[in-house]
């Protein structure tokens, strides 16, 4: 029962967290963010054999950070998530 409580709590702060950071107006239009969460730094575990097992994930700041919101998109901005410091 305890943990029913716990699951219940946890899914209304992610409501929380989605009604306030999920959306964005763009034209006066309401659209929905994909992907607004970043991972925090630490050790990068990978899945099976991957090259970059056991490196350091950095720390994302803002000003890494591109919204890309344009009508038309030539150039795709990446970024490295995974780098190495």
């Amino acid at each position: 029962m305890c943990l029913c409580i716990l699951c219940q709590v946890i899914k209304e702060a992610n409501e929380k967290i989605q009604k306030e950071y999920g959306f964005a107006v763009i034209d006066s239009h309401k659209q929905k963010i994909g992907n607004f969460k970043i991972e925090p730094p630490g050790l990068f575990r990978g899945r099976g054999d991957h090259p970059k097992q056991g490196m350091l994930k950095r720390r994302i700041m803002p000003e890494d950070v591109i919204i890309n919101c344009s009508k038309y998109v030539i150039l795709f901005v990446f970024i490295v998530l995974f780098s190495v410091l």
